[in-house]
């Protein structure tokens, strides 16, 4: 055999073992991605702070998918609607409900990006009327179950004094997991006083 053609086969083989596999929860787990989620309340609002850190691979093909127009440079326009985009499509795939009510998240501003190949997202939705008191929540993230990886909760923002916090149910302080559910689930209260 032609050394070429070993070459080719070998490149072939590796481009169908990188293909979704019928029957996977998700994508390879070279693609792991770690999240920071932080939540807060204020101004009648329900705030998330969604911090992603994707792969070296997995950037590299979110900038080719910003190039649009394909001359191989990617402005700033292309580079926006890139990420309002993907604001847009993780908000649908976050659940965020507090005693049991669905509270729709809406992406909020620009994508923030950082040295590290962090994105960070803001996200926000209404806060409906609540009497004082504990009231039970669950945000269930269904874009890690596309993209799985660890996660770290932060309450960096919780004061004594906040008429308004969420608190975490399970675990009682903030959390990392490196080993990861089928997706990622926060319990909390949000505690109103």
């Amino acid at each position: 055999m032609k050394p070429t053609r070993t070459v080719s086969l070998i490149a072939l083989a590796l481009v169908v073992a990188s293909l979704p596999q019928p029957g996977r929860g998700h994508e390879s787990p070279v693609d792991h991605v770690e999240r920071e989620l932080e939540l807060f309340a204020e101004d009648g609002k329900a705030w998330l702070v969604y911090r992603l850190r994707p792969t070296e691979r997995a950037l590299l093909m979110e900038i080719r998918s910003m190039d649009t127009d394909g001359n191989g440079t990617i402005s700033d326009g292309e580079r926006d609607r890139f990420f309002a985009g993907k604001a847009h499509a993780i908000a649908k795939k976050i659940d965020l409900r507090i005693d049991d009510r669905s509270l729709p998240l809406e992406p909020d501003g620009s994508v923030r990006c950082d040295p590290q190949f962090g994105q960070t997202f803001l996200f926000k939705a209404s806060l409906p009327e609540l009497g004082l008191g504990r009231h039970p929540g669950n945000l269930l993230d269904g874009h890690s179950r596309d993209y799985p990886g660890g996660f770290v909760w932060k309450n960096a923002r919780r004061k004594a004094t906040d008429a308004m916090r969420f608190e975490p149910v399970v675990p009682a302080t903030p959390s990392r997991s490196d080993d990861h559910p089928p997706w990622l689930e926060l319990r909390f209260d949000l505690v109103v006083r």
